[in-house]
């Protein structure tokens, strides 16, 4: 009867063991079988002087040596593995979408001071993307900054003009405790900037965007996270107010680079999704601008307040 029990169990159990819990099992009954081909040694050892003969030093040297190897690997494999899950994430979660909207204040700077003092300005930005249960998706996100310095009189001295349309394919990942996400893909992008009598444009811009963003969940309703995400750009409608010949058109390349760190609390959840209030510090680098005799940077600072929908 208790052999028959065994095995109907053992049957169930095999069912519901993952891969790494079946290689616990067999570490299990080899270290079982071993003890007991040992213990088998000892009950012949002390029938009788005779019988122990048999079993010579070496043999049963050999035998404990393996079972304190057995002993060693049940261990390992019980207290130090990790519980077998799959690499796709989130496998337990539902698919859904998610909206973002933030307004951002930010402030221009340009590396060689050639452009005055801008005031902060404010500039919206929004995405919309989809995730599926194995943690594919894709997403679109949208930006768009105008900032501009004039005199008393109302005349410009400076204006600026940037615009960025992203397409993205993401996958998310798990590591540790922390949450993240990788997005890959192209990126649309117009440059403008004015500087008294000197201009430049990279306008109708197309290049390769990349990011990665990771998130920590502190309490129910906290988390902090962060981002990088950089493009390369490329354009064949860049024009410098140096060069207004027939030919003043001409191939630019310049690079796009945006770090963001913040926190997001946890407004409402329930069966239809979750709302989420997200507050971030942000600097943008634009490299590469074409005012003035040569080449110059552009930078963004300041922060941004946004809510995100997800269902």
């Amino acid at each position: 009867m208790d052999h028959g029990f065994k095995s109907n169990n053992n049957g169930s159990l095999v069912n519901q063991l993952s891969s790494s819990s079946m290689e616990t099992l067999m570490l299990a009954r080899s270290f079982a079988s071993t003890v007991a081909a040992m213990f088998c040694l000892l009950m012949v050892g002390s029938a009788s002087a005779q019988e122990s003969e048999v079993v010579s030093r070496s043999e049963f040297d050999a035998l404990l040596h393996r079972l304190e190897n057995q002993e060693l690997l049940l261990a390992e494999s019980t207290q130090y593995a990790p519980p077998a899950k799959s690499f796709c994430y989130p496998c337990s979660t539902q698919a859904g979408m998610e909206f973002g909207a933030e307004l951002l204040l930010l402030r221009p700077y340009q590396s060689e001071g050639e452009s005055p003092g801008f005031d902060l300005f404010a500039a919206p930005r929004m995405w919309i993307g989809y995730a599926g249960e194995r943690g594919y998706g894709a997403r679109v996100r949208w930006f768009d900054y105008e900032a501009e310095n004039r005199e008393n009189d109302g005349s410009d001295i400076a204006d600026l003009d940037l615009t960025v349309i992203d397409f993205e394919l993401t996958d998310r990942f798990r590591l540790g405790h922390w949450d993240g996400e990788l997005s890959g893909g192209l990126r649309y992008a117009d440059y403008r900037e004015y500087n008294g009598s000197d201009f430049s444009t990279m306008e109708n811009s197309l290049g390769f965007v990349v990011g990665v963003s990771v998130e920590r969940q502190c309490t129910e309703k906290w988390a902090l996270f962060g981002l990088v995400r950089t493009s390369f750009q490329f354009a064949t409608e860049g024009i410098d107010s140096d060069d207004l010949t027939d030919d003043a058109e001409m191939d630019v390349f310049f690079r796009i680079s945006e770090f963001q760190f913040g926190a997001e609390r946890l407004l409402w959840k329930g069966k239809g999704g979750k709302v989420s209030l997200r507050t971030v510090a942000e600097a943008q680098n634009w490299s590469g601008g074409l005012v003035g005799d040569d080449s110059e940077d552009l930078g963004l600072v300041g922060g941004s307040v946004g809510i995100v929908l997800a269902r």
